[in-house]
């Protein structure tokens, strides 16, 4: 059902900490993005994941990829956030974004947006055309803030935290709707599914919770690793959504039952993120022993 397509050992200098499957039918900027300890960020081709484009990103680590069809935009522990050209393989602009406050960023579905946290605890959006800050949304806690999420229906805005808290704000009034209590240890993952109508928290108390978007009421938690789980993500049919975790796996979880249907054990170390292809026939998982993953997942055809 999950095999192996492609795996490349030693992908990246240093411990990968940060993927993104680029969805789009386009077949230059079909690409799997991928950022490094080592600073560098590398544009793949998924079929002979090959690199297509590297680029020097940051003179620390990249802690976050985000893209949407022709761009995309990185955050390193420089405080620095990027935007590139995924057409022309370049930078487009470099954002100075305030010390530790940049590490998490995402593209708002229209791309003319995106969201940035960090040591706060608060949400600073920018303009991509001009770079600059124009709206803070404060989640009105001290804790250090390391995952984002907008729905796709661009409704809401969701924000995790370190202490487990996870808020939730309106996207078009930028009103504070829900702060809740979501996990006992920090949240690592937010994952909205494709219908914006529930929401993913991957937690560093080895638990996914799942949320109703109505209420943002819990309707079910699921576990099965044994450690931290540092990323979950959606298919595009919402069949079936994927987590990766410190206990070195990756799993792949039925959304109707809930129930794990496959563990893939072929990573060495910590598993830092997952992510999914346009049709949801592809995985691809990196982590700390520098190596990129793609499976071929036969199940979401």
């Amino acid at each position: 059902m999950f095999s192996i397509h492609k795996q490349v050992k030693d992908a990246h200098a240093d411990e990968i900490w940060t993927c993104k499957w680029n969805r789009t039918k386009d077949k230059d900027t079909n690409l799997i993005l991928t950022g490094s300890i080592d600073g560098k960020i590398i544009a793949w081709d998924p079929v002979e994941v090959t690199p297509k484009y590297q680029w020097d990103a940051s003179s620390l680590a990249i802690v976050s990829i985000d893209s949407s069809k022709t761009i995309a935009i990185s955050s390193g522990m420089d405080s620095n956030t990027i935007v590139w050209d995924l057409v022309e393989g370049k930078t487009k602009k470099t954002i100075f974004c305030g010390a530790v406050e940049s590490w998490c960023s995402k593209l708002s579905p229209d791309g003319k947006l995106f969201a940035t946290t960090g040591q706060s605890g608060n949400i600073t959006i920018w303009n991509i055309e001009s770079g600059k800050p124009v709206q803070t949304l404060e989640t009105l806690t001290s804790k250090f803030a390391c995952a984002l999420a907008y729905s796709p229906d661009s409704k809401y805005l969701a924000c995790g935290s370190i202490d487990g808290g996870l808020t939730i704000f309106n996207n078009e009034t930028a009103q504070k709707l829900h702060k809740i209590e979501a996990h006992m240890m920090g949240i690592r993952g937010l994952a909205f599914s494709p219908d914006s109508k529930t929401l993913l928290t991957a937690s560093e108390d080895m638990h996914i919770n799942i949320y109703d978007t109505q209420a943002f009421k819990l309707i079910g938690t699921v576990s099965g690793h044994a450690s931290w789980v540092l990323s979950v993500a959606y298919s595009p049919n919402a069949k079936y959504f994927a987590s990766s975790s410190s206990d070195g796996t990756v799993k792949i979880w039925d959304t109707s039952t809930r129930e794990c249907v496959a563990t893939m054990k072929d990573h060495k170390g910590q598993v830092w993120g997952v992510d999914w292809s346009f049709q949801g026939t592809h995985l691809v998982s990196v982590g700390e022993d520098k190596s990129i993953i793609v499976y071929n997942c036969l199940a979401d055809k």
